[in-house]
């Protein structure tokens, strides 16, 4: 009877444990921001692009990070970014708040130029055109179905596909092939989804989200299940080199259809461009 009492004491203490434990844990997984670092360095980074530094956001999802979007904005500033990219789903169709995305916007222009192209959920909101005026009226570039060349980087052009959901699949082709790239500069491509990257060939450097890292990451496997790619899917964050091109892909900032984050925290991807 006595060792029946100590084990049932101890598993109680085991359960209260986990519950004390369990909560703020699951809390910083999906609210405790992490920066990523990585380099790139090719011989089509010319010297005057060396050391350019890029931060890379993708899928807010409606999230709020501290008050009025300052523990995102001010991680992001302390970075020192040239350029800021995000590659869609600033909004959440799901749970709408246009004003979280609006209002981090509204900061990171203010830290360094800012290029955007869309996502799923801009489209499926279903107010995209309206959200887009007030990007532009904010001072972001939006990169949807065109190119530019950014005023202090003349070697530099950023291209970005605008998401399948709004162009429908033939049109998003069509643009793709319709991109016509330069070979005197560093060709960027802002294009929400990763496992269309087989699409992506001949641009030097991608960015993409979409995946939110597989939302719950397994130690040794990696993400668990991604949008559009099923279980187990190839691309979900990280670097991956495709035939010329590296394709960089961010794990997101936010949840859409799945509320919890396990071994995926939140992520600030930096990419520092080298010159060979």
């Amino acid at each position: 009877m006595t060792r029946k009492k100590n084990r049932s004491k101890k598993w109680i203490m085991i359960l209260l444990v986990l519950i004390i434990i369990i909560p703020p844990w699951l809390w910083w997984q999906n609210n405790g921001l992490m920066v990523t670092r990585h380099t790139v360095q090719t011989k089509t980074v010319s010297p005057d692009l060396d050391g350019t530094r890029i931060v890379h956001l993708s899928d807010l999802q409606s999230k709020w990070y501290g008050n009025r979007q300052k523990s995102l904005s001010d991680k992001v500033a302390g970075l020192e970014p040239d350029l800021i990219v995000f590659s869609g789903d600033l909004m959440d169709a799901n749970h709408y708040d246009e004003e979280a995305g609006l209002t981090l916007m509204e900061q990171l222009v203010d830290i360094a130029p800012v290029y955007f192209v869309s996502g799923n959920h801009e489209h499926w909101a279903g107010t995209w055109a309206q959200v887009k005026d007030k990007l532009v009226d904010l001072g972001v570039h939006v990169v949807d179905g065109t190119s530019l060349t950014p005023e202090k980087y003349p070697d530099l052009r950023i291209f970005g596909l605008e998401d399948p959901v709004g162009t429908g699949m033939n049109d998003f082709i069509a643009t793709r092939q319709a991109f016509t790239l330069y070979g005197d500069q560093f060709n960027i491509l802002l294009a929400h989804r990763p496992e269309l990257n087989h699409l992506y060939e001949g641009f030097d450097l991608v960015f993409a989200g979409h995946a939110h890292g597989g939302q719950v990451r397994l130690p040794f496997i990696g993400g668990v299940i991604a949008p559009n790619q099923g279980f187990f899917p190839e691309f979900t964050e990280g670097l991956h080199q495709v035939g010329d091109t590296c394709l960089v892909i961010s794990r997101g900032l936010g949840n859409s259809i799945a509320p919890v984050r396990i071994f995926n925290r939140p992520e600030i991807v930096v990419i520092d461009l080298r010159s060979q």
